[in-house]
């Protein structure tokens, strides 16, 4: 089965068994109403139709079925709310996953570490050391169940539990397999657990598979006293976040996001509610994750351990982040080394405070710079200032990065001209020949696996991180040709069409109209309404965007217009958008006059705010 059959599912059921599930439901005559959750609403205006398997608020122009509510609800994406839903309608996501061919052994690693984790769960049970351990770090048991801790004794267990199978062919794979992956260790052809008394971490991909482990030794002699499992097609510290799929709901909710540093970190923030922390592995940290990361939330919070690791692993994130141009915050535990033992020592409502109190992680660091160095003289002035621009070049020469630049020589004194001291960082910046980090983009037409991911991830429909800024509202404009576009889809067919796509400036939304454009030309035209809204789970689109496409197709009836009202209604459309893009310039140039330095440089954009502000009056 797939998860396209599963979406069928889902839809033939009533919309509102799905949304009463989180809503309150009135009937009022033949309407089925709610309080609508998606504006201040203080009486029922959201209408779902079961007839249609649709729901509609008029008064915030937003709509949708099944799967758009539960998705623009609770804020996640597309394959988190068919499982969302699962849940709720008693169906077995997992049955629905569409298995392609893959590697046996990949698969038997997965089962392998699946099955091992059960076992070293069902192990603790009994476990004095595990016991002990769970004491002295006073964890609470719905946090060993909800992270799966589990306790890995001594005695082989996991080798003798899969030479135990007895299928000879499906054991030889196994034991192969654990092998392979390190589970299992062989010396002098003796074959035994890699791990042995020892409490066990799972570690997680990102969508809440076992694929390796972190363990702590319970005895003293015990070398080392973190054991990882090792690297290889499936456990990849620097892509790994500990627990991910636990945190990122949390994430989005709160809209920040506290990077850790180390399992029990991790697992005591989520104890004390901070259920929107992760951990790195170790020190690691791939940059390839800032997207991840950031298509959740963009305020991040970095409370690594309070040593030169933890602080030169901070340097190393935060610098990866300013190339973004998003700006870390740092929380400072004082005399603890980390969150656990701040945690422990303080409770909650401290740690709270200190996460109020954070500042930018740059503005530590030039606080350090500053304290680290004279700058008495005017040589001493100089070389701190050139210091300062190491810190800050990763932003390039953004008007945040030039803007800590002034901030930075003002308060060491340095009297020279705005320009000269923007003069000097441009050089700098181009001795060093600073490189903007570029995050690798998704494959728009096929969703393609990556040598880290498991056969499980991969399905019918492509599992796509949105990529697109959830952006406040978006203009008229944009709404207007989505609920026309879908009213006339024969107008792609004029030849202006070329023109309003050329004329569009937000990447989703051409995206969205690529999409229907090539649907327009495959179905039938009394189909196009259904399949545009079935379109919206196969692409990256913002849940505000796909609200607009739900509203306009609750309120779509297909109708005929003539030839002359075909190429009105394009005209329109261009000129709108004209109008829109053009004040759209109009207010940045606006913002960028606030920001510049020169008089000849604001001359320049008073001329250009001149030239469009006679274009929008033309049109």
């Amino acid at each position: 089965m797939s998860l396209d059959q599963l979406k069928q599912e889902i839809k033939q059921r009533p919309i509102s068994q799905i949304i009463g599930h989180y809503l309150a439901l009135t009937k009022r005559g033949n309407q089925t109403l709610a309080i609508c959750p998606f504006h201040d609403d203080s009486k029922p205006s959201l209408n779902v139709n079961d007839q249609r398997g649709m729901f509609m608020c008029f008064a915030c122009n937003t709509g949708g079925d099944h799967i758009t509510f539960v998705e623009k609800y609770k804020n996640i994406e597309f394959v988190e709310a068919l499982k969302e839903i699962s849940n709720v309608v008693g169906l077995d996501f997992d049955s629905f996953h569409g298995k392609k061919k893959f590697n046996p052994e990949l698969e038997m690693a997965m089962r392998v570490l699946k099955k091992s984790s059960q076992i070293y769960q069902k192990l603790s049970e009994a476990s004095i050391p595990f016991k002990n351990f769970k004491e002295k770090r006073k964890i609470k048991d719905e946090t060993l169940k909800t992270f799966e801790l589990g306790f890995a004794p001594s005695g082989n267990i996991l080798f003798h539990y899969l030479n135990s199978i007895k299928d000879n062919t499906e054991k030889s794979l196994a034991l192969k397999t654990a092998l392979k992956f390190r589970l299992l260790k062989e010396n002098n052809q003796s074959v035994y657990d890699t791990f042995r008394d020892r409490i066990m971490f799972p570690i997680w991909d990102h969508y809440g598979k076992v694929i390796g482990y972190t363990s702590r030794a319970t005895k003293d002699k015990q070398i080392p006293k973190y054991l990882n499992s090792s690297e290889s097609q499936i456990f990849n510290k620097k892509n790994l976040l500990y627990p991910w799929h636990l945190a990122k709901s949390s994430a989005r909710e709160k809209d920040f996001l506290v990077i850790c540093e180390g399992n029990m970190d991790a697992m005591m923030m989520h104890q004390y509610g901070f259920t929107n922390s992760v951990a790195i592995m170790g020190t690691a940290f791939n940059e390839n994750l800032i997207t991840t990361l950031t298509n959740v939330t963009k305020n991040i919070y970095l409370a690594l351990d309070n040593d030169t690791a933890g602080n030169q692993a901070g340097s190393r994130i935060n610098e990866m982040f300013l190339k973004q141009n998003i700006i870390c915050k740092k929380i400072d535990f004082g005399n603890f080394k980390d969150p656990d033992e701040f945690l422990t020592a303080k409770g909650s409502l401290e740690f709270q405070k200190i996460i109020d109190e954070a500042k930018p992680f740059i503005d530590m660091e030039l606080d350090q710079i500053k304290s680290e160095n004279a700058y008495v003289s005017t040589d001493e002035k100089i070389a701190t200032l050139q210091r300062s621009f190491k810190a800050i070049s990763p932003m390039g020469a953004s008007i945040l990065a030039t803007e800590k630049v002034l901030e930075f020589a003002r308060s060491i004194g340095i009297k020279s001209s705005d320009e000269q001291i923007i003069g000097e960082f441009k050089n700098f910046l181009s001795s060093v020949k600073t490189v903007k980090f570029t995050p690798p983009k998704p494959t728009p037409e096929k969703h393609q696996m990556n040598k880290t991911e498991t056969p499980e991830q991969e399905i019918d429909n492509p599992i796509k991180t949105n990529d697109f800024e959830e952006p406040a509202k978006y203009p008229k404009s944009v709404e207007i040709i989505i609920r026309e576009t879908i009213k006339y889809p024969h107008i792609i067919e004029h030849q202006k069409w070329g023109e309003v796509l050329d004329l569009l400036w937000i990447d989703e939304v051409k995206t969205l109209l690529c999409a229907l454009e090539r649907l327009y030309l495959e179905i039938d035209d009394n189909e196009f309404a259904s399949m545009a809204l079935d379109l919206l789970g196969r692409e990256k689109l913002s849940h505000s965007l796909k609200s607009v496409v739900g509203a306009a197709v609750y309120n779509s009836k297909r109708l005929e217009i003539s030839q002359k009202e075909t190429e009105k209604l394009i005209e329109q459309l261009i000129k709108r958008l004209k109008k829109d893009g053009l004040q759209m310039k109009r207010e940045k140039l606006l913002n960028l006059k606030l920001n510049l330095l020169s008089t000849e440089e604001s001359q320049e954009v008073l001329e250009q705010l001149s030239k469009i502000q006679q274009e929008i009056r033309s049109l």
